[in-house]
């Protein structure tokens, strides 16, 4: 009880300083003591060892995303939280059952997913997986379409030509357009964005186009902006011709003149009309 001195302890036969034991790795140890010895006292070991076991920690995680609910198309940028923040261990995601090692997920289908964080089993901690939550992703409003005539006027029974683009920022889309020429509707199909509608057959006058992307799995229905217009110009009338060569009689003392003068181009018959001193005489 009056022995002075020092005591040095030991874990599996090594020696240790005071704090070890606080930074020691999940296992099983023996911890054993040797007193040093004074004047009037010899060293000694101690009559006994200790078994202490340090178990590995246990960590929480959680996942989160920056939006619950996002557009097709957009990205999805998912994050964790863990406690002990600075726990050592490997971080990963899963999303929809399949485990990935990034946070910026592209290509999610409409529809429901599944997203979760797994922390996994490190020398020190234990592994842990989140609760599961769900990310909805919507039909796109990103579609735009546009509709053009090749030109501004057409000439009578021309084939009046419309160009539809469908876009989603730099993207084409592939999809079915209704473009509506003067209250008619024309069904175009596109392909990569570029489509082609044909009328034929319009009566001369002014024509309102307007063209409305139809929704599918993926985009919501778009419909062009802006006023589209175009003219299909009246029928030509044909030129009258004078038939030649000319034919003289004389009548009355006088030579007249005679040639054929088409009255429409749509009347087979023509009239002969006699010219006298500058004066036609039918």
């Amino acid at each position: 009880e009056d022995a002075t001195g020092s005591v040095v302890y030991y874990l599996d036969g090594t020696a240790i300083d005071g704090d070890v034991l606080a930074r020691l790795a999940p296992g099983v140890y023996t911890v054993t003591a040797k007193y040093g010895g004074n004047d009037n006292y010899n060293e000694v070991d101690s009559s006994n060892s200790l078994e202490i076991t340090v178990a590995k920690g246990d960590v929480s995680i959680e996942v989160t995303a920056e939006s619950y609910t996002i557009e097709y198309g957009k990205d999805l940028f998912i994050s964790r939280s863990l406690v002990p923040a600075d726990a050592s261990v490997a971080v990963t995601y899963i999303v929809d059952g399949e485990e990935v090692d990034y946070q910026l997920i592209s290509g999610l289908s409409v529809g429901t997913h599944t997203i979760a964080a797994k922390a996994s089993e490190s020398v020190y901690y234990n592994g842990a997986v989140s609760e599961t939550k769900t990310v909805t992703v919507t039909k796109s409003t990103s579609a735009t379409v546009t509709v053009a005539p090749t030109k501004e006027a057409y000439d009578y029974g021309e084939d009046v030509v419309l160009d539809v683009t469908v876009k989603d920022g730099e993207t084409g889309l592939t999809g079915t357009v209704v473009v509506n020429v003067g209250g008619t509707d024309y069904a175009v199909e596109v392909t990569d964005g570029t489509g082609k509608a044909v009328v034929k057959g319009l009566a001369d006058g002014n024509y309102d186009v307007t063209a409305k992307f139809l929704a599918n799995d993926n985009y919501e229905e778009a419909v062009a902006a802006g006023a589209v217009n175009f003219v299909v110009n009246e029928p030509t009338k044909p030129v009258p011709t004078l038939s030649l060569p000319a034919v003289l009689r004389p009548l009355s003392g006088f030579w007249m003149m005679g040639f054929l003068l088409p009255l429409e181009q749509t009347e087979p018959q023509a009239t002969t009309h006699w010219i006298c001193s500058g004066k036609c005489i039918l």
